[in-house]
């Protein structure tokens, strides 16, 4: 059973409510996106988080953001994540994104700054 949804008898079904009228009538079928496509989502609009490297150390909370960055690598190389090898002709490397976002408390207070270093797997084979 989905959550939220509960089995309800046939013979308790209030069928004086049920939708009455022709569903093919073409004057109920949208030629139209229902949302029109320039319309995005408030909230990529109203983000704080930079979307780049650059970005994020050319903002005012640049140092914040490379003290983030440094937290990161140090955490990377204590956990032994990756290690430095020779780049070979017929192995191609993936490229890496950096990925920032600002972390708030259950009261909504900025909390601290976190910063992750994201493989681009999308790239491989």
């Amino acid at each position: 059973m989905l959550k939220g949804y509960s089995w309800i008898p046939e013979h308790e079904v209030d069928t004086s409510k049920e939708i009455v009228g022709n569903v093919g009538d073409p004057k109920n079928i949208l030629t139209y996106p229902r949302r029109p496509k320039h319309h995005a989502n408030l909230s990529d609009h109203l983000s704080l988080d930079p979307k780049t490297y650059i970005q994020a150390l050319n903002s005012p909370n640049g140092e914040e953001w490379i003290k983030a960055i440094n937290v990161e690598l140090k955490n990377m190389a204590k956990n032994q994540v990756w290690s430095p090898t020779k780049e070979m002709n017929h192995i191609k490397t993936l490229s890496t994104t950096w990925v920032f976002k600002r972390k708030t408390d259950e009261n909504g207070n900025l909390s601290k700054f976190k910063a992750r270093l994201c493989v681009r797997g999308f790239h491989q084979k």
